[in-house]
């Protein structure tokens, strides 16, 4: 088996909706989850904006981000 993919999950201004349809599809999305290593999802776990500061550069392979950038720590 490859190694997981990392990735970051970040949540700007929004409603959660798209966050808890990722949650909702739990069974399905536990065959996935062994070829991710996730860095980063605050929306599902307690992570803080200096735990995803503190990687280093390139650490990361993919970034999702949902909802709207306003405010500069969402950009």
């Amino acid at each position: 088996m490859a190694d997981p993919v990392s990735i970051a999950m970040a949540q700007g201004s929004s409603c959660w909706g798209c966050f808890q349809s990722l949650v909702d599809i739990h069974l399905n999305l536990a065959t996935v989850l062994p070829a991710l290593d996730i860095k980063y999802w605050q929306a599902v776990v307690d992570y803080k904006l200096a735990d995803l500061e503190g990687y280093p550069d390139k650490s990361i392979a993919v970034g999702l981000y949902e909802g709207m950038a306003r405010t500069e720590e969402d950009v």
